[in-house]
C-alpha cells in the first residue's frame, strides 16, 4: 500500500535547533565507538554539516545520533534537524533500525577504485590529510602498494623444442622501445639500438661466471648462460666486464646511472666447491669463508668507472 506520506509531496525542511534539545533515541540497539564519533566530529569540522539529525515531532532523534554524540564532543550547541513528525510509532521504530542497518548490507569497496580515488585527491592536493576519508594511514598506503603490483599473470611458456625467431642482429621496435640481439662486448650492438642516442639510465643483471645448474637452480630450471656460465678464469672474467661496462659508460650520458648487480661472493677464492655465490640465500657470507672476500673484477674496475664518469652501484 502506497503510503500517503511522500517526501515529494511534504517538502523537507531543515531547521536549527539547539543540540540539548534533542534527545537521544532510548530503543536506539546501535552504539557508537569513541573512534567513531572521533570519524564524525573531524568530519564535521572538515566538512561541516551535510547530513541533518533526523527527529520526530517529540525531538526524539530517530538517525544522526553518532552525529549528535560528535555536536557535544566540539561544543557545538546548534544542530540541523529535519523533523519526521508523519511516522506512526511503529515507523519510528523501525527506522531507527534501518537507518543504521543500511550501511551494514550490500555495499563493498571496489578495493582498485578506492586506491585510485584517494591517489587522485592526493594529486589534486598533495598537502591534503588522506585520513580525513575515514581510513587509516596504514591502510591507504596498502592502497597504494596495490596500485604498483604487478599482474600475476605470466605469459606461457615457449616451445624450446621449436627453433628460435630472433636472430644475433635483429632489433625490435616495440612501440616506443627497442630490443637488440647481439653480443654485448661488440660496440656495434649499441649503436644499432642507441643510434645517436644515449642512455640515462643502465640497469645490468650481468652473469657471475658461475655454472647455473645445481647451483642457483635445480638443473634442467636454467639454461647455462652463453658465456661467463663458470667457464672463464678470475682475468677472463674481469676482461669480460670490462669490455661490456665500458661499452655501457660510451654509449650513456655524462652523470647517467648505472645499477650492476655483481654477487659480493664470486670471486671469494679458496672456497669449498659445494659453496656458490647463489647457495646462502639471507646475505651473509658462509661460516666456513673469510668474513671479508678478496677483491673481485668489480673491484678492479672501480677506478675505471671513475674515470669514465658514470656513478657505479652494484647490488646484492
Amino acid at each position: 500500500m502506497e503510503s500517503q506520506f511522500s517526501p515529494q509531496i511534504n517538502g523537507l525542511t531543515v531547521t536549527y535547533r539547539p543540540r540539548t534539545e534533542i534527545k537521544p533515541h532510548p530503543q536506539n540497539p546501535n552504539t557508537h565507538s569513541p573512534k567513531q564519533i572521533e570519524l564524525i566530529a573531524r568530519s564535521i569540522r572538515d566538512f561541516g554539516w551535510t547530513n541533518p539529525i533526523i527527529i520526530d515531532e517529540e525531538d526524539n532523534a530517530l538517525a544522526g545520533h553518532g552525529r549528535l554524540l560528535a555536536a557535544a564532543k566540539i561544543g557545538i550547541d546548534m544542530v540541523p534537524t529535519i523533523c519526521l513528525a508523519h511516522l506512526s510509532a511503529a515507523q519510528r521504530r523501525a527506522y531507527v533500525i534501518l537507518d543504521n542497518r543500511l550501511s551494514e548490507v550490500g555495499g563493498t569497496w571496489d578495493k582498485k577504485l578506492l586506491a585510485l580515488e584517494h591517489d587522485a585527491i592526493r594529486l589534486l592536493d598533495p598537502e591534503f590529510d588522506l585520513t580525513t576519508t575515514g581510513f587509516e594511514l596504514d591502510d591507504i598506503e596498502i592502497m597504494f602498494d596495490s596500485l604498483n603490483e604487478v599482474s600475476e599473470d605470466h605469459a606461457p611458456e615457449p616451445d624450446r623444442t621449436s627453433s628460435a625467431v630472433a636472430r644475433v642482429g635483429d632489433l625490435w621496435l616495440l612501440g616506443d622501445h627497442r630490443l637488440y640481439c647481439g653480443d654485448a662486448r661488440l660496440a656495434a650492438g649499441f649503436e644499432a639500438l642507441l643510434g645517436t642516442e644515449k642512455a640515462q639510465m643502465v640497469i645490468v643483471d650481468a652473469p657471475y661466471n658461475v655454472r647455473i645448474g645445481g647451483n642457483c637452480v635445480a638443473k634442467g630450471k636454467h639454461r647455462e648462460f652463453i658465456m661467463a656460465s663458470g667457464e672463464m678464469t678470475r682475468t677472463e672474467f674481469a676482461g669480460f666486464l670490462t669490455t661490456v661496462f665500458g661499452h655501457l659508460i660510451t654509449f650513456s650520458n655524462d652523470g647517467s646511472i648505472h645499477y650492476l648487480f655483481m654477487d659480493w661472493r664470486h670471486d671469494v677464492r679458496d672456497r669449498p666447491r659445494d659453496h656458490h655465490p647463489c647457495d646462502e640465500g639471507g646475505g651473509q657470507p658462509p661460516r666456513d669463508l673469510p668474513a671479508a672476500p678478496q677483491p673481485g673484477p668489480i673491484d678492479d674496475l672501480a677506478g675505471h668507472f671513475a674515470k669514465g664518469g658514470a656513478p657505479l652501484l652494484s647490488g646484492p
